[in-house]
């Protein structure tokens, strides 16, 4: 930019209507802008194009490639890059840089004798690649220069002599999840006489006894080992030396059962005995650096081993020479890695990493003694040293022998020719050129950031890169989506799956794609998706029965929370916060807590977080409601939320336990606890409270302890319906709809479906699901087992309300009594509000709801039925597995059914998900399709995702892993055959969902997957690669 001078930028027109100013002058920043000069009342202002030039070199620095050491006759590893800048430090384009090394003695050669180089866009002008000469020695000095700049810039490098050196054989990791023990197999046998390391992280204290065995009978010592107070985490590094070789096995156990992650590594060249050498350094902090502190070593060629743990994944990266060998679970999840180098000379060492955001940390570095007591530089032989091909045809094969490669880097081959007779003939055949495309696939909101693709070109000896095409068109168009030249694409006006090409310059046959899927999804604001409780996102473009299998699909990163997952994770699109365009999650936990996530970040970046809970005001435990553990092990917010993306509110409901102030009127202490439910109006954007909320939830002969808001929130009819259960059957409880005002908050009905005098049961808990609301507003809700009486109760009840509360129709079954005896809920399951598309004449407007009874009910929604004690008024029954169950308290169906394209998804428990056609007003039987597996405890809860009618895909979780703390699973099925399983995520390892919560659903948006759990939720996706 520039400045006016005197600091006037205004100015009056003069006879001509020209307003002119004084002198305009540019700032200390280069580059191209735009000034603009505007009138009152004129809509549009006049532009002036303005570039500050940047001024002659002044400055040259080293970038990269200092210090840094290279064996004898082997090129350095990183290239020799120097920056140019003008004066104000402003980057020089076009300015040759000269390189240029010692004349003699230990020095090296740039590649193809060329020691210059010119300056890029950014100022950096990179050298040719610089050889290490045959003279060991150093440091020396290879300095950069620029025409009219006084100071040079200096690298400092060293060649290297060659010796035996450690080698490292192999490695694997295992994340074992919570557990006391668990074994890891080699993948190879290992050799008598090796050396190995085994790095350990376990978590739920910071006194965790380790001990390390193998089955080969090896002896480990601890290097280190480190509790964490802060992370209640213990970390250590244990060691075997001069080993029984052969197929091992190491098994690593704990003294507390809690997370246990640990990494083995085979290592050749140890000393193989008394190898620790100098005492070990370890160390922890809060930042985004972890360092081990120092360590001093008394002999050269030492292998330096360090371990590394976050509280949280992260993406690690290596510092100071270091390699990371391996990383539990693999990045960006992850929480430990074991990083490795070799130290040239004793003295002392440090091992550090970096992580990109501040968390709290441990790390600690071990030095172990070669045998042979020094760093041999990495050398290569080449066999045959010679040979003879006659002219014009034969060929030789050359193998390439390499010692002291101890990061296994392997050889590249080219071909020198000086010594050629006039005889000889000699034919290079030039690799194949390929192009390959970096991500394969992604997937964006209309509104949000552009992508930016990669092209990597293989064997383009002219370097003539890639065009850039979307759907086959140079450059894209404004419906398919723009690309620019270095492969920035920017969403089109038309929705779906493109496909960007990047297409070889030198070969224009040759080229390389990738998918992107571009939806106009604004959000998944309510439970199952929509008020009708189908549970169907019609505007899914990336996932597709070809896209969604092992091989591209899969897990993308999970984050941990606070809490477990009952609610169902909301998502919204393209939300503006701080300037940056986000998609985000929304995450609700049983300890109370609501959370905003960035939809699409591996890093877990949180947006904000509100709590419930302070001084004197917790969650409840199994013991405030009388010893009932259904949630367990603390109940805060057990409902899903609702977003009204009209005024950008998230409304949501906990419950809490307070020993201080007043509530209702009640004083609260510790002796006599308050027990709450307040409804909050949050902000998407920050979490505050909006319309002076929050509100206490009360209504005549309404108890807070003893119920349970459970069911899914419904905003319908400007209402926000919440509706209660009880917990477990601890009376007095009812089944209760309540009405408020989403602008006020004010309380506008309460509706009990049991008489609210006496404790008749008939809970509405819905297992998670939420009110249906129909075309004409109103709301069918379902209560559990209770009394039926048709007056004031109602028991194992479909109950349709209007938009204010009153009953005006209801469906109970002829066996009600028996449900109710035996606990057989009718309420477990919600009401899915049909399309009339699926009616008949005589009955145009159709819904269907299940049950502890294990049967499909089609109801009518102009008429119910009502109660017949002989047979049930409804529409068709379907029973999916029978017989009919009347006597499992736990069997049946739960949560809901899905619907997509005259198809009803249903399970239940111990069988399998059904598909069921529906059209004319009647259910096909049988099945048209069944999965090949059966869910267990408490069925599953389906969704849909589709491009409108097509590309139709069922997701289902199952949550048995809440009974034994393992892995939720997550399966995907073709829709339109659910006979095809398309995906099962894995039951444990660094693939894996969290730990399962039953009924749980999974939400879908924008090709990915949000799947609540324990602690923490994950998300799956298309692989990037």
């Amino acid at each position: 930019s520039g400045t006016f001078a005197g600091g006037m930028n205004a100015a009056l027109t003069d006879s001509a209507g020209v307003a002119m100013l004084g002198v305009f002058t540019a700032n200390a920043v280069a580059g191209s802008y735009t000034v603009t000069a505007s009138v009152t009342g004129v809509a549009t202002p006049a532009n002036f194009s303005l570039t500050n030039l940047a001024g002659a070199a002044a400055n040259i620095t080293a970038t990269t490639g200092t210090p840094q050491s290279a064996v004898i006759n082997t090129a350095f590893a990183t290239p020799l890059q120097a920056t140019v800048t003008d004066s104000l430090n402003n980057p020089l384009s076009g300015v040759t840089v000269t390189f240029t090394a010692p004349a003699s003695g230990v020095s090296g050669t740039f590649a193809g004798g060329v020691n210059t180089a010119t300056t890029n866009a950014q100022g950096i002008a990179t050298a040719p690649a610089f050889t290490a000469n045959s003279t060991v020695g150093g440091s020396y000095t290879v300095t950069a220069s620029a025409s009219g700049v006084a100071a040079q810039a200096n690298f400092s490098l060293t060649n290297l002599s060659a010796a035996g050196n450690i080698a490292l054989v192999q490695h694997r990791n295992i994340d074992a999840s919570t557990a006391t023990s668990n074994s890891l197999a080699f993948a190879t046998n290992t050799t008598t006489g090796s050396f190995i390391a085994v790095c350990i992280r376990g978590g739920g204290s910071s006194s965790q006894v380790f001990t390390v065995t193998d089955s080969s009978g090896n002896t480990y010592r601890q290097a280190f080992k480190r509790g964490l107070v802060n992370t209640v985490e213990t970390f250590g590094i244990y060691y075997a030396e001069n080993i029984i070789g052969g197929p091992d096995t190491i098994h690593v156990s704990q003294s507390v059962n809690a997370s246990l992650r640990f990494i083995i590594l085979e290592y050749s060249g140890v000393a193989t005995s008394n190898s620790l050498d100098g005492t070990p350094a370890t160390a922890e902090g809060s930042n985004a650096s972890p360092n081990s502190g120092n360590l001093t070593t008394t002999a050269n060629g030492d292998l330096l081993l360090s371990a590394v743990i976050t509280k949280n994944i992260a993406v690690f990266t290596a510092q100071n020479g270091f390699t990371i060998e391996e990383a539990v679970q693999a990045s960006p999840n992850t929480r430990l890695v074991a990083e490795d180098q070799l130290q040239s000379a004793a003295g002392t060492v440090a091992a550090s990493a970096s992580i990109p955001t501040s968390d709290n940390w441990g790390a600690g570095l071990a030095a172990f003694r070669s045998i042979s007591g020094s760093v041999a530089p990495i050398s290569v032989s080449v066999s045959p040293g010679s040979s003879f091909l006659p002219s014009a045809y034969g060929t030789q094969a050359f193998a390439a022998t390499v010692s002291n490669d101890f990061l296994n880097r392997g050889v590249n081959w080219s071909l020198s020719d000086t010594t050629k007779s006039a005889s000889a003939n000699i034919a290079v055949t030039q690799g194949v050129l390929t192009v390959v495309v970096s991500p394969k696939r992604a997937a964006v909101t209309q509104a949000l950031s552009p992508s930016q693709f990669a092209a990597n070109v293989y064997n383009d000896p002219q370097s003539l890169g890639v065009t850039w095409e979307v759907d086959g068109n140079n450059g894209g168009t404004s419906a398919s989506g723009t690309i620019s030249a270095t492969g920035l694409y920017t969403p089109g006006t038309q929705l779906g799956a493109h496909t960007v090409t990047a297409v070889s310059n030198a070969n224009a046959s040759v080229s390389g794609s990738a998918l992107i899927a571009v939806t106009d999804l604004t959000g998944v604001y309510t439970h199952h998706n929509d008020n009708a409780r189908t549970g169907q996102n019609l505007q899914e473009y990336g996932l597709t029965p070809s896209t969604v299998n092992s091989a591209s699909f899969g897990q993308l990163f999970s984050c941990p929370v606070d809490g477990n997952i009952y609610a169902q994770p909301l998502w919204v699109a393209d939300l503006n916060f701080a300037g940056t365009t986000r998609n985000v999650v929304f995450i609700a936990t049983e300890h109370d807590s609501v959370y905003a996530f960035d939809a699409d970040s591996s890093s877990c970046v949180q947006l904000w977080k509100t709590s419930f809970l302070s001084s004197g005001v917790t969650t409840l435990t199994p013991a405030d409601v009388a010893s009932n553990n259904d949630i367990y092990p603390e109940i805060g917010i057990t409902s899903t939320p609702i977003i009204d993306p009209a005024t950008n509110t998230l409304y949501v409901v906990p419950k809490t336990r307070e020993t201080v102030g007043t509530v209702n009127g009640q004083a609260c202490s510790t002796s006599t606890p308050c027990y709450v439910h307040r409804l909050h109006a949050l902000n998407l954007f920050t979490g505050a409270e909006k319309f002076g909320g929050p509100v206490a939830i009360t209504a005549a002969n309404f108890n807070s302890q003893k119920h349970l808001q459970r069911p899914a929130l419904l905003l319908a009819n400007n209402t926000l319906y919440l509706a209660f259960g009880s917990h477990g059957d601890q009376c007095p409880y009812q089944g209760w709809v309540m009405g408020y005002n989403p602008s006020t908050l004010a309380q506008i009905f309460t509706k009990a479906l049991s008489n609210p005098t006496s404790c008749n049961q008939g809970a509405i808990w819905l297992s998670g699901g939420g009110p249906s609301a129909d075309a004409n507003g109103n709301v069918y809700v379902v209560t559990a087992n209770g009394l039926y009486d048709g007056n004031l109760n109602f028991g194992d009840t479909v109950a349709k309300l209007s938009p204010t509360g009153a009953l005006l129709d209801w469906f109970t079954p002829f066996n009600q009594a028996t449900l109710a005896a035996n606990d057989v809920d009718l309420g477990s399951s919600a009401v899915l509000i049909l399309p009339d598309s699926v009616g008949s004449t005589a009955h145009p407007h159709l819904a269907v709801t299940m049950g502890k009874t294990a049967v499909v009910y089609l109801l009518d929604q102009a008429n119910l039925g009502k109660f017949n004690p002989s047979v049930s008024n409804d529409v068709q029954e379907v029973i999916p597995v029978p017989p009919m169950n009347t006597t499992m308290d736990d069997g049946g169906n739960y949560v809901g059914p899905a619907y997509w394209n005259g198809n009803i998804y249903v399970t239940g428990q111990n069988y399998p998900l059904s598909q069921f056609q529906i059209s004319t007003g009647v259910i096909s039987t049988p099945q048209t399709a069944t999965s090949s597996n059966t869910f267990p405890p408490r069925g599953g809860a389906p969704v849909v995702s589709a491009n409108g009618a097509t590309a139709g895909i069922v997701w289902i979780i199952d949550y048995t892993g809440f009974q034994n703390n393992t892995a939720a699973i997550l399966y995907a099925y073709d829709a339109t055959n659910v006979g095809t399983l398309l995906y099962s995520s894995p039951a444990n390892g660094s693939g894996a969902a969290g730990n399962g919560v039953k009924f749980t659903v999974p939400t879908v948006a924008n090709s990915k997957v949000y799947v609540g759990g324990q602690l923490s939720f994950t998300v799956f996706g298309l692989l990037p690669n």
